[in-house]
């Protein structure tokens, strides 16, 4: 399943392909990958950034579990 990460600033985008995109370990996973391969070069004065998340997927609003 792929997740996707999108750098507003460089209007880039970065997807980590993996076997499940149903997990906050696989979210943080990808979003560790986009900085070791790409927010770290680009930024590299930065010591925090902000993530923005929607709620698609099984965190939908209207899932009904």
């Amino acid at each position: 399943m792929p997740y996707g990460a999108y750098d507003v600033a460089l209007n880039k985008g970065f997807v980590n392909i993996g076997i499940s995109s149903d997990t906050a370990e696989f979210a943080v996973e990808s979003i560790r990958q986009w900085w070791k391969q790409l927010g770290k070069k680009h930024y590299p004065e930065a010591k925090e950034f902000l993530i923005c998340a929607d709620c698609g997927g099984s965190n939908g609003s209207k899932n009904i579990g």
